[in-house]
């Protein structure tokens, strides 16, 4: 009787809007995670009569925002649905601190750089997995010089927790940003584990790191293929949907290298398949105005 009432409450909880916009990053999600919002007028549509009928519903809000936040904007525009997750995250709907973390690491400013921080920095610590993983990204900020420590640990925690890309982001703090040279070694070893796992973010840290003309002194050793082993990794993290592989490549193919040659063909391709970051520096390359160039159509693949 109990089970039923229970059964009978959560499907009552299940709106239109869960099943069309639930996020994989929504561990509160009470419907399977949308991974590509196909329609999104329809989708608004759906939700924003869903928080019409509960106005304060803090899982509701997260939706809208996240369906926002995906309208064509410039890369560093504030997103339209801040004020959604902000109002979610007030609400303690901790998958809200992570968006806002991660939205907000996007647009210029240090007072938004801050804000970044410390909303996926209440995330990790109130568990939130994948806030946990990409926490160690922040370690070369400012605002989080004073929580380098906790940093470490919430990273560790998330490895600890089968997060490959936890693995390689930390990685690249040790490499990047910490400039830890006796950590070199294990840094590598590190990204290399986190590829055998499946991490895409690791193999696009490796191929970087191979096809880059400035890289850490002394890195190259401790890395087991060439340059065109680099290209190859970046290539089949872009092919599989990774937009920082996407985003890399571009930039290789824009001619910052020696080792590879100019292509304007991939490197728009790669740019605009990188997502609105990529978009902004096409359009910086291409010397237009990064306010209102969008990328043209392109095919999803490219010889």
């Amino acid at each position: 009787m109990v089970e039923a009432e229970i059964e009978a409450k959560e499907f009552r909880d299940v709106t239109r809007c869960d099943t069309v916009a639930s996020s994989v990053y929504d561990y509160e999600r009470v419907a399977d995670a949308v991974l590509e919002i196909e329609n999104l007028s329809l989708a608004k549509s759906i939700c924003m009569n869903a928080l019409d009928q509960d106005p304060e519903n803090p899982r509701l809000l997260f939706l809208v925002g996240r369906i926002l936040d995906l309208e064509e904007r410039s890369y560093w525009e504030v997103s339209p649905g801040e004020t959604y997750f902000s109002r979610a995250a007030e609400k303690g709907y901790i998958a809200a601190d992570f968006i806002l973390g991660k939205i907000n690491n996007n647009v210029w400013g240090r007072t938004r750089f801050r804000r970044a921080f410390f909303s996926m920095l209440k995330a990790a610590r109130a568990g939130h997995l994948e806030a946990m993983a990409r926490i160690s990204l922040f370690l070369g900020r400012r605002s989080a010089q004073n929580f380098r420590q906790e940093i470490l640990e919430l990273a560790k925690k998330a490895i600890a927790l089968g997060h490959a890309d936890a693995m390689a982001y930390l990685a690249r703090g040790y490499i990047f940003i910490l400039s830890d040279t006796d950590r070199h070694e294990e840094a590598i070893n590190m990204l290399y584990e986190a590829e055998r796992l499946g991490s895409l973010e690791a193999s696009v840290a490796l191929g970087q790191l191979q096809t880059y003309e400035a890289v850490p002194a002394g890195i190259r050793t401790f890395i087991r293929e060439n340059t065109f082993g680099g290209l190859g990794r970046l290539l089949k993290a872009a092919e599989k949907g990774n937009k920082r592989g996407a985003f890399v490549l571009g930039v290789l193919y824009s001619g910052i290298t020696f080792s590879i040659p100019k292509n304007r063909e991939k490197m728009i391709h790669w740019l605009c398949q990188s997502g609105r970051r990529g978009q902004y520096m096409l359009a910086e390359l291409l010397e237009e105005d990064v306010t209102t160039y969008r990328c043209p159509r392109i095919p999803s693949r490219i010889e």
